[in-house]
């Protein structure tokens, strides 16, 4: 069965994404600059750049991407599993940014709820039953959903414990 032509769109512009935040993050690197973030789990807070973070952003936030786009457009399983839990984390890091909204009013969620929007379509096109055997996923999307979830829960926890490790 041949990729359908979303998923190769959809593969270059993950490839492009997560070369251009691994080359900006990794060159520009600013370990010691000082930052504010605000997270669900942590609240607002100032942190210090620090290696963990920054390697977590060119890893997580980077090269996932470019390698989920490269194992899509070679029709790798692997390269779908990485490309859905990348989207997955997006949604859940989404997703906490509007609840943390309700208790924070100052907190803009527009730009949230239209990332929420976006990725979650992207979601449900890579969830569709023509991709899903176009990369011989051969579990039930129970099963999927669940792992994906896990995953990605598995990836925010770490990005907070990663940032009240760096906490001013």
């Amino acid at each position: 069965m041949k990729t359908p032509l979303g998923v190769r769109i959809l593969a270059v512009i993950q490839i492009i994404y997560g070369s251009v935040v691994a080359l900006v993050q990794g060159l520009n690197g600013n370990i010691g600059l000082q930052e504010s973030i605000c997270t669900p789990i942590r609240g607002c807070g100032g942190i210090t750049v620090t290696y963990q973070y920054l390697l977590f952003v060119v890893i997580v936030i980077g090269l996932i991407p470019v390698i989920g786009g490269f194992g899509m457009l070679l029709k790798k399983t692997w390269g779908w599993w990485m490309s859905t839990g990348y989207l997955s984390y997006l949604l859940l890091s989404e997703v906490g940014n509007v609840i943390d909204a309700l208790f924070r009013p100052s907190t803009s969620v527009d730009i949230s709820l239209f990332y929420i929007l976006i990725v979650g379509l992207l979601l449900l096109y890579l969830l569709k039953d023509r991709v899903t055997h176009s990369f011989e996923v051969m579990i039930s999307r129970s099963k999927m959903i669940a792992w994906l979830f896990g995953a990605a829960v598995s990836v925010w926890i770490l990005y907070e414990v990663i940032l009240f490790s760096s906490s001013v």
